[in-house]
């Protein structure tokens, strides 16, 4: 029957201690050990890696995406911002005061005087009208004041001058206020 034996052919002084011997034993397991951790390190960072460049591959394609949403909105933004100024600009044009409608109420003032008679100065704006007259005759004269005296077209009628030249007739200047 085989009996184990353990021989040990080195000598005693070459041996190694115990002491020693667990050290070394602990050394190579903590290489073992570091060299799997670095291993698994090593992994981690190939993984972490590769995540890494489909994450940017896959932003990289939604921003060139929205890249081009965005020169696509920039055409219909500037329109709309054209469009926005322009229903500004027309708001603004219809809330300006019009003096279309005293010209038309002038105009009435003298629908019975004769064509010989002219108004020589006219400031027309939305709220207040003045006028100057040259009126030949004393006929046209008083046509034009039974005009003025019953017209309802103006808030206030004011004659600031009146006078008279042998040569050239009545000279007029009316001022006339709206309603």
């Amino acid at each position: 029957m085989p009996v184990n034996l353990n021989l040990n052919l080195l000598p005693e002084n070459l041996q190694v201690s115990k002491g020693l011997d667990k050290t070394l034993k602990t050394i190579k397991a903590l290489g073992v050990i570091s060299v799997v951790a670095f291993a698994v390190f090593c992994l981690v960072v190939i993984a972490l890696f590769i995540i890494t460049n489909m994450t940017l591959t896959s932003t990289q394609a939604s921003v060139n995406q929205l890249k081009t949403q965005v020169k696509a909105m920039e055409t219909s933004e500037q329109q709309l911002i054209l469009l926005k100024d322009r229903l500004a600009k027309i708001t603004a044009i219809k809330v300006t005061p019009n003096a279309s409608k005293n010209i038309v109420n002038v105009n009435s003032l003298f629908t019975n005087v004769s064509p010989v008679s002219v108004m020589s100065l006219a400031s027309i704006n939305p709220s207040k009208v003045d006028l100057s007259f040259l009126i030949r005759s004393n006929e046209d004269l008083s046509v034009f004041m039974q005009d003025i005296k019953g017209t309802t077209l103006f808030n206030s009628v004011g004659l600031t001058s009146m006078t008279y030249s042998p040569a050239g007739g009545f000279s007029v200047d009316v001022s006339l206020e709206n309603k």
